[in-house]
């Protein structure tokens, strides 16, 4: 075939005055199968073009400023995008994950339960994904992502409803701060102010909001800059808008860790209350950066709701492989009533698509595994490093931020460049996750135990190792001393932390410094230089150094698990037809949010809270763990990590051997340089590059 006799093709479209016109239509160019005489079965004929309508103008309704139309492109739409995903992204995968510790302090909320805050985001996109990107793939998709924002908004406000019901923070207990031979008391109940848990109802719905009001940003976003830009640029602008999404936890991290040293109540002068941010007991004021988030996401609504249904001039593309999995054709039928009724045979239509199929199940536990460490790593570097939840926050900000935007980036310049299709997307993917593997190990690095007499070590004798299946705090030194059990931490002379200075058996306080000092201490060996014993408020520094190490290797692995992230993207639009690409990547969404990032926080909390060795509960059944085994935490991380990482493997492997391209497009893997297809903005010249099927048109 030799050229298209399609005048929507033809460089010599004419006006009524003979001249050549300077328009060209608008639409969308599909591959169709011939079946007429002189065509080989199974071979690509012709193309079908989708009229795209009037050139669509930016504006609200009837006001259409021309001050807008300069962001009618999709450059336009990827910037505003890139901000509401940059705000989702700092709001559900960085500011919740950073105060989940504060959180449970200041609520007494157990990992397991703070663990199904996190998740209730992803079950609140799971309820609703699926309907939103099977009837919004021909909706206004813009319109849908600006209302999402005002939702989005909406929860950010309800999730800091507790910070302004619970009133001051009341961190000093009523127990005996010292020891005091003639007390009464017998160290009953943790003195944990009550009631505080019934506010974690609050938190579950503000984060069901968020997940409803985002559902579509991801799915209606993603096709939504597909169909509008250049196919050679999509793969950029999708791996741009997957930094954007990224950045925003880095910055979520950073400005949780700054906003973790300012005192909860701001009203409040904090040189007043004889503590500081390095005591375990601080809050912050976790709930600001919410209302941060809270004005972006309003604010980016309105300019979203402002773009057309499409853009206009520079959407056209010409589709000249399809790269859609063998009998995985799907046709859309008009109307609501049709629309409904499809909607099973759409869902069937994606589970008998095997490659997509075996992709999203690796995709579920790289969703798995990534959300289980987005939601507890800050923790783990408190943990394991012995660092303030500011500094965890910040350390992880400061690791995200370069591994995420370089990752994804250059996942998706890569795809661009080397112009891959469906089989090179898929072992890109596979080369980035096992060289990520070999980086898993590193959770193998982690610090000792901090010495705290009667839980790892002997009060007795502390230079010997505790070995008792939960914590003993009460010795002979400290039992007259009548000490309540509300954690109140001090650092010993001799280098050992105590659950309270009255388990310290210290029994003189001096309050004359900004931090309290306690002396006379009966469970406290008396330094060599004849000074009495003495401690100070807060937990003991730890000398730790691998943190450097820990770092370094888990930016490997973080870098490059995101630079997989594009690459599978993409391919999950490739391989599925082309009516179904939204539907696509939300019935995929469904999955990897049910099987993935719903459960896997409750599950990584629930195998965190068995390394626990030092419980603090109150009389209402809430709980707090105040230290754990840093062993057991992190062959618990590693464990976890190399199981799921290898699963991914496989069914990436498994996708990769069961792909047959359908008979109206080229293995692409078999034909070298072959270009699937090409943009208008390439063709403006009025001709296109031949193909190596013998296809040739001219615009």
């Amino acid at each position: 075939m030799d050229g298209l006799q399609n005048p929507a093709f033809d460089g010599s479209e004419s006006t009524a005055g003979g001249s050549p016109s300077k328009t060209r239509p608008v639409g969308v160019v599909r591959p169709v199968q011939s079946n007429g005489a002189g065509g080989d079965a199974g071979s690509l004929s012709h193309v079908k073009v989708e009229d795209g309508g009037d050139v669509s103008t930016c504006g609200w309704g009837p006001f259409k400023p021309k001050c807008l139309q300069c962001c009618n492109r999709p450059a336009g739409f990827l910037v505003f995008v890139c901000i509401f995903g940059f705000v989702q992204g700092m709001t559900v995968n960085g500011l919740v994950y950073v105060v989940t510790t504060t959180l449970e302090r200041r609520f007494n909320i157990p990992s397991i339960r703070s663990g199904f805050i996190s998740s209730c985001y992803d079950f609140g996109t799971l309820i609703v994904v699926a309907f939103v990107t099977y009837f919004g793939e021909r909706a206004h998709k813009p319109v849908w992502l600006g209302l999402g924002a005002l939702g989005f908004s909406c929860g950010s406000i309800l999730f800091t409803v507790p910070h302004y019901l619970t009133g001051l923070y009341q961190f000093e207990s009523v127990d005996v701060p010292t020891c005091d031979l003639n007390s009464t008391m017998s160290g009953g109940s943790a003195e944990l102010e009550p009631g505080l848990s019934r506010y974690y109802i609050v938190f579950i719905v503000a984060q069901l909001i968020h997940g409803i009001s985002a559902s579509g940003l991801y799915t209606l976003g993603y096709t939504y800059i597909d169909e509008n830009s250049p196919v050679t640029r999509a793969s950029i602008y999708v791996g741009i808008f997957q930094a954007s999404s990224l950045f925003g936890p880095a910055c979520g991290y950073l400005i949780g860790g700054l906003i973790l040293e300012i005192y909860t109540d701001l009203g409040v002068d904090t040189s007043q209350l004889g503590i500081t941010s390095e005591s375990p007991l601080w809050i912050g004021a976790w709930w600001t950066g919410f209302i941060l988030t809270a004005s972006i996401a309003f604010l980016v609504a309105f300019p979203l709701m402002a773009f057309p249904r499409s853009l206009p001039g520079k959407k056209k593309k010409v589709e000249v492989i399809s790269q859609a999995q063998k009998g995985s054709e799907f046709q859309h039928r008009s109307g609501l009533k049709n629309n409904v009724m499809d909607f099973p045979k759409a869902i069937w239509n994606l589970i008998k698509n095997l490659p997509f199929l075996f992709m999203s199940i690796g995709v579920i536990t790289e969703w798995f595994l990534l959300t289980s460490f987005a939601t507890f790593g800050p923790k783990y570097l408190e943990t394991q490093f012995s660092m303030t939840a500011s500094d965890a926050a910040l350390l992880a900000g400061y690791v995200i931020i370069p591994a995420g935007l370089s990752g994804t980036i250059a996942g998706g310049i890569i795809v661009s460049k080397l112009k891959l299709h469906f089989k090179g997307m898929i072992i890109m993917a596979l080369v980035c996750l096992f060289i990520s593997l070999l980086s898993i190990p590193s959770f193998l690095i982690s610090c000792d135990n901090p010495a705290m007499a009667g839980v790892t070590v002997q009060y007795t004798n502390t230079s010997l190792v505790f070995e008792g299946g939960e914590a003993v705090l009460d010795s002979a030194c400290n039992a007259e001393c009548g000490c309540g059990s509300a954690f109140d931490p001090v650092c010993g002379s001799n280098g050992v932390m105590y659950y309270t200075p009255c388990h310290a058996g210290c029994d003189v306080i001096n309050t004359t410094s900004s931090v309290k000092a306690y002396s006379n201490c009966s469970c406290i060996e008396a330094p060599d230089n004849g000074r009495p014993s003495s401690a100070v408020s807060g937990k003991c520094p730890q000398d730790c150094n691998n943190q450097i190490l820990f770092i370094v290797l888990f930016f490997v692995m973080l870098a490059l698990t995101l630079m997989a992230t594009v690459p599978v993207t993409m391919a999950t639009m490739r391989c599925v037809s082309h009516e179904q690409r939204t539907f696509a990547l939300g019935f995929q969404s469904v999955l990897f949010r049910a099987f993935g990032t719903v459960p896997s926080p409750v599950v990584f909390g629930a195998l965190i809270d068995q390394t626990c060795i030092l419980w603090e509960e109150d009389d209402s059944g809430g709980r707090q763990c105040w230290q754990y085994d840093n062993d057991a935490f992190s062959r618990t991380s590693l464990i976890l990590a190399m199981t799921l990482r290898c699963v991914s493997l496989v069914f990436l492997v498994i996708c990769l051997c069961v792909y047959k391209p359908g008979p109206s497009g080229l293995d692409p893997g078999a034909a070298e340089g072959e270009t699937a297809v090409e943009s208008a903005e390439e063709a403006a010249s009025g001709e296109t590059r031949e193909k190596e099927n013998g296809f040739h048109t001219k615009l």
